[in-house]
């Protein structure tokens, strides 16, 4: 049975199938966002314009998981660092609630990610053990970088897991 990738995205890491469907992973350069946050009361969410630092963005079917990185991986043994956003679980899982996030593909992974970035209303979960300054809530720190042109990567918090956890298919939690 032939088996093909198609075109990829750009900046992908790799593509890989299991369990029948592809898993996927992009390498997002550091950039400006535009987050939301829930907790504006009647003015409704907070919005947030906020530097991030390279990102790794992968998933498999429904599933999607990010981390940080502080440069463009350039082999498998790269550390990975949690992203620092609230809403990820440690091993790097999103927690979707209620978005419609598509099934993972060359077509989709782009959506996913804007979606996750700049569709997500962010909120307190899972927001402890993202960044140096505030171990107990990264919101906080979104609060003093919003605006700013660069994420300091002295704020990012190493995880046990390299990309080549990732290419072994490490299970997320």
């Amino acid at each position: 049975m032939p088996v093909a990738s198609g075109f990829l995205p750009a900046n992908t890491l790799f593509w890989q199938r299991q369990a029948a469907q592809p898993v996927l992973a992009v390498y997002v350069p550091a950039r400006r966002w535009r987050v939301q946050l829930e907790g504006g009361g009647a003015a409704g969410p907070i919005h947030y314009r906020l530097p991030l630092p390279p990102l790794v963005f992968a998933g498999c079917g429904p599933a999607y998981q990010i981390w940080a990185v502080k440069r463009r991986p350039s082999d498998e043994r790269e550390p990975l660092y949690h992203a620092p956003f609230p809403n990820v679980h440690s091993r790097g899982a999103v927690c979707q609630g209620n978005a419609p996030f598509p099934l993972c593909s060359p077509q989709t992974i782009q959506a996913a990610l804007t979606l996750f970035m700049e569709g997500s209303l962010f909120n307190a979960d899972l927001s402890r053990g993202k960044c140096r300054s505030y171990p107990d809530d990264v919101r906080r720190l979104w609060v003093e970088l919003d605006g700013r042109p660069r994420f300091p990567l002295s704020e990012l918090l190493p995880t046990r897991m390299t990309l080549t956890d990732l290419l072994r298919g490490h299970p997320t939690a």
